[in-house]
């Protein structure tokens, strides 16, 4: 049976957004045919695939299972360990790329530890998602809020290195609109994700506004910005 959450529908949108986005960027680096072009559009689309399963699955565990919340926080635990790839591999790409002398694999150990202290964290308290009003809260614990929001910032820090350069260095005017717009984005979804888990934790509220209120608006914004940044690629640049 459907729910129809706010938190279900924000989550939906920004998982099809960068879904787009990283399928965007994969067919744009393909028309090179280096070696080097190739192996970045795969960590790239990687990075986005991730990032964007992490939200599907969150999307929808809050439109189909609110009746089942063992089966939502089992589904919730998935995707953690999703948000663990988005941030290892966004590290270990911006190192491949912007710093290939450095030990990228002893950098991207620093999300996957962080990722999997989070997991034991999770499996301890074991939090049970509930339902406020139209909004879906996670029932993160504080320290799981922190570990959460770590691994966020270690993904959004190293995609807004690597796009920020993209975008300074590239010759192709696709490839530094695309990286122009995704390093605003992510700054935002930095913020969203900071006010979310940090500011406004433990129901916090500003204005009125709760940090589930600021999460799902900016999810909704960022994914229909994606969304509508790739359709103006496709139908109105191609």
């Amino acid at each position: 049976m459907i729910t129809v959450t706010t938190t279900g529908v924000a989550f939906i949108f920004i998982s099809v957004g960068v879904a787009l986005c990283g399928f965007r960027f994969i067919y744009v680096f393909k028309k090179d045919n280096s070696h080097d072009s190739r192996k970045l559009s795969l960590l790239i689309g990687m990075s986005f695939l991730s990032s964007a399963t992490h939200g599907g699955l969150l999307g929808i565990g809050a439109l189909f299972f609110l009746d089942n919340y063992s089966v939502l926080s089992f589904i919730a635990l998935g995707a953690q360990v999703f948000l663990i790839a988005f941030a290892t591999v966004s590290v270990f790409t911006v190192f491949y790329v912007l710093y290939p002398k450095l030990n990228k694999y002893l950098a991207s150990a620093i999300p996957l530890f962080l990722g999997l202290a989070s997991i034991f964290v999770y499996v301890v308290e074991k939090p049970q998602p509930y339902l406020v009003e139209n909004n879906v809260s996670w029932d993160l614990s504080y320290l799981l809020s922190v570990l959460t929001f770590y691994l966020f910032f270690l993904a959004f820090g190293a995609l807004f290195g690597l796009f920020a350069q993209l975008a300074y260095l590239s010759k192709s005017t696709e490839v530094r609109v695309l990286a122009c717009v995704i390093s605003v984005l992510v700054v935002l979804g930095l913020i969203n994700v900071y006010l979310n888990l940090i500011l406004f934790y433990g129901g916090r509220t500003m204005g009125g506004f709760s940090g589930i209120d600021f999460l799902n608006t900016g999810l909704l914004v960022i994914g229909v910005a994606f969304i509508g940044l790739i359709s103006y690629m496709h139908f109105v640049k191609k």
